[in-house]
């Protein structure tokens, strides 16, 4: 018996990371990092990624979003396989990747268009038609997880106090 047609439906994973920043007004410039704190700032962590340590797999979408309607900057999050070693800080200058030590370990970047005003929140998206996507990734050899550093591109923004970033990755694993 032949098979006249077949599909493969993938499997997807998708993961969200909440972060709230730091309790003021503080403007943010170009390439300032955006974190839950001004000082001990850490990565976002998407944790399990893949279904198993070391594994790979493709980002085909991504949404970052803010309770702020009032937010219009270009977002970039850069992604590793292993926590940054660069700035973490909420509000300074972003130094990641470290080309010295991560250079092996940098799986690429999502640069979102401008942040839109929704009504009751501000987002970008980056889909199946965005030439930036799918972005391919390997995790670290026992780990299922990506790092990621978010940071202010194009534009000078003055945030709302305690502002929520949310950021969430749609994956298919390899």
């Amino acid at each position: 018996m032949a098979i006249k047609s077949q599909s493969v439906i993938r499997q997807t994973i998708e993961v969200s990371v909440e972060k709230t920043r730091p309790s003021n007004t503080t403007a943010y410039t170009d390439e300032d990092t955006i974190s839950e704190a001004a000082s001990g700032g850490t990565a976002w962590v998407f944790d399990a990624v893949v279904p198993e340590a070391g594994a790979g797999g493709r980002i085909v979408k991504a949404m970052i979003a803010c309770d702020d309607t009032n937010i219009v900057p270009v977002m970039t999050m850069y992604l590793t396989n292993v926590t940054p070693l660069g700035n973490l800080n909420d509000n300074e200058a972003n130094t990641n990747p470290v080309y010295a030590t991560e250079v092996d370990n940098y799986q690429g970047r999502i640069d979102w268009a401008a942040m839109q005003d929704l009504g009751g929140m501000s987002e970008s998206v980056l889909g199946a038609a965005d030439t930036k996507l799918p972005l391919h990734f390997v995790t670290a050899a026992g780990d299922d997880a990506l790092y990621g550093v978010l940071v202010v591109r194009s534009a000078a923004h003055t945030p709302t106090s305690a502002a929520k970033f949310t950021v969430t990755l749609t994956i298919e694993p390899d």
